[in-house]
């Protein structure tokens, strides 16, 4: 199995930004999840393709029909990457749910965000490269209550915040950039 996303999900269109999300539901994606985000990446580490990027590649609104309708008021020019689970996850107090997104999958996102930074020749910052959770903060643009993702189940509770996650994703993201190995 390939570890990369295949080039030809990769049109040449501008792209600006990255937006990280976990869908909510089963660590297999559903199909009409898919509509919602460019690629979602499945607790087996498959990945399934979503919406076409190009269709969120416009120059003004509206927004083309059948695009990509990841984050609210965000989705121009951005690119929405998810990972399969987090069915009835509670924030608090924290349940990750019977699907809790996997370290795996979020190991295989950084690969596959740091290949979307380099074709897409986007730059690595808290304003291009962020989970949906951080929009509000980063961006300025007001979400309805998304905490995606603002967990890592795997990690201690106290090291649990949007900022902290974040901040560790576009590390492990530049890191991987810097040592040239992604196609």
């Amino acid at each position: 199995m390939d570890i990369w996303i295949p080039k030809e999900w990769l049109p040449k269109v501008t792209m600006k930004r990255v937006h990280v999300h976990w869908t909510a539901g089963p660590k297999m994606s559903r199909p009409d999840e898919a509509e919602h985000y460019h690629m979602i990446l499945n607790q087996d580490l498959t990945l399934r393709k979503g919406v076409d990027i190009r269709l969120n590649s416009y120059a003004k609104p509206p927004a083309p029909k059948g695009y990509a309708a990841h984050t609210l008021n965000a989705n121009q020019y951005a690119i929405g990457y998810s990972l399969a689970g987090m069915r009835l996850a509670k924030q608090s107090p924290f349940d990750p749910g019977p699907d809790p997104i996997t370290e795996e999958q979020y190991t295989r996102a950084v690969k596959h965000v740091a290949q979307l930074c380099k074709a897409y020749g986007i730059q690595v910052s808290p304003k291009t490269v962020l989970t949906h959770a951080e929009v509000t903060k980063n961006l300025g643009i007001q979400q309805k209550a998304k905490w995606d993702i603002a967990i890592l189940p795997w990690q201690p509770k106290e090291w649990n915040t949007a900022e902290k996650i974040g901040n560790l994703f576009r590390s492990e993201v530049q890191h991987l950039l810097e040592k040239g190995e992604v196609p």
